[in-house]
């Protein structure tokens, strides 16, 4: 039981340094988010209409998906039923942050787009 506890402290290290560049504003009125999926509401199956996600801060995004074309809901509830972290690039646009790409997060990988 005792080494449960270490991996799950090890796991739990590395995330935190996953999230220590949580979000990364750029000058363009864009910026990246990292973190867990709290909720997701679906215009349609295959169309986010809001993305929830909250940082390592503790601190909750709310992303538009107008425009948006790529992970279904129904994976980004996956995501969010396994605990599993996402990386979503933004905009500003129109006093709303709507999302340009959502990838995987991979430990030690740069993230991949879904396809």
């Amino acid at each position: 039981m005792h080494f449960r506890h270490n991996g799950a402290a090890a796991v739990a290290a590395a995330l935190l340094a996953f999230f220590a560049t949580a979000c990364d504003p750029g000058g363009d009125g864009g910026g990246m988010v990292h973190g867990f999926v709290l909720e997701v509401s679906a215009r349609s199956l295959v169309e986010v209409e809001v993305l929830r996600v909250e940082d390592e801060e503790g601190a909750v995004w709310e992303l538009s998906g107008r425009g948006y074309r790529g992970v279904s809901p129904s994976h980004l509830r996956q995501h969010m039923l396994q605990g599993m972290p996402v990386v979503v690039t933004y905009e500003e646009e129109d006093g709303e942050l709507r999302i340009r790409e959502v990838a995987d997060y991979a430990e030690g990988a740069t993230p991949a787009p879904h396809e």
